[in-house]
C-alpha cells in the first residue's frame, strides 16, 4: 500500500496532485480519451444486458411456476405440492438452457413419464420424474461427474430432472434432433432404436406422439 504523506520514512508514496496532472490528465487527453469512453459505454452495455437478463430470467421462471401450477391443477396432478412445482420450475428452466432442451419439452416428458409423481417407479425399475433406469442414471452420472450412488437418489428434483435432460440432449444430438427418434429412444433404449432402424427403417411413433401432443397443449 502506497503512504499518500510525503514525509513518509518510505522510499515511495502516493502523490496525488502528480498522479492527478502527470497521469490521469495525459491518459484522458486524445485518443485515449476516446479508449476511456468507448471502454466507459462497453461496462454500462454490459450491466444493462446483465441486468436485462436478470430480469428476463426470473420473469420466464416466474411464468414457467404458474403455468405448471395450472396445468397440474386442471389435469388433477395431486402429487406435487407447490414448493416442488417451483423447484420443479427452477431446475427445468436452468436444465433447458444448459442443454438447449425446451423447458416445455421437458415437462412435456415429465407429464408423460410419471405424472408428476417424483417417486413414481415402473415395472421395468425407472425411477422419479423423468423414469430413469438407475443403470442409465449412474452412467450419465459419471459422464456429467455428479455424485450418485444409490437408486432413490432419483427420487431427488434436482438430480432427475439434471440427468434425464442431459439425457435428452445426448439422445437429440444421436439423432440430429429428430424429435420423434430421439424421444423414442428415451422410451425404448437407443440400442432398440437403432436395431429397429436397421431391420425395419421405421420405430414405433406411440411414445413420441404422446410427448409431441402434450407438448403442442403446452406451447400454446
Amino acid at each position: 500500500m502506497f503512504n499518500t504523506k510525503p514525509n513518509s520514512k518510505h522510499a515511495y508514496y502516493f502523490d496525488a496532485h502528480f498522479a492527478k496532472s502527470r497521469v490521469v490528465k495525459p491518459f484522458l487527453a486524445g485518443k485515449n480519451r476516446i479508449i476511456v469512453i468507448s471502454l466507459f459505454i462497453l461496462f454500462l452495455s454490459s450491466a444493462l444486458w446483465f441486468a436485462k437478463r436478470s430480469v428476463d430470467h426470473v420473469r420466464d421462471v416466474n411464468e414457467l411456476k404458474t403455468l405448471i401450477s395450472v396445468f397440474v391443477n386442471i389435469n388433477r396432478y395431486s402429487q406435487i405440492s407447490q414448493d416442488e412445482i417451483n423447484t420443479l420450475a427452477d431446475e427445468i428452466y436452468g436444465a433447458g438452457k444448459r442443454y438447449d432442451i425446451d423447458p416445455l419439452l421437458i415437462l412435456s416428458v415429465i407429464t408423460v413419464e410419471s405424472g408428476f409423481n417424483r417417486v413414481a417407479v415402473s415395472y421395468m425399475g425407472a425411477r422419479g420424474l423423468m423414469q430413469l433406469l438407475p443403470a442409465t442414471a449412474r452412467s450419465i452420472a459419471q459422464e456429467l461427474k455428479m455424485d450418485y450412488t444409490h437408486r432413490n437418489e432419483l427420487n431427488d428434483i434436482s438430480k432427475n430432472v439434471a440427468l434425464g435432460t442431459y439425457y435428452l440432449y445426448k439422445l437429440s444430438k444421436k439423432y440430429n434432433r429428430n424429435m420423434s427418434l430421439y424421444l423414442t429412444a428415451y422410451n425404448y433404449g437407443p440400442e432398440n432404436v437403432d436395431r429397429m432402424l436397421r431391420e425395419r427403417g421405421t420405430v414405433p411413433l406411440g411414445y413420441s406422439s404422446k410427448i409431441i401432443k402434450t407438448y403442442k397443449k403446452l406451447s400454446f
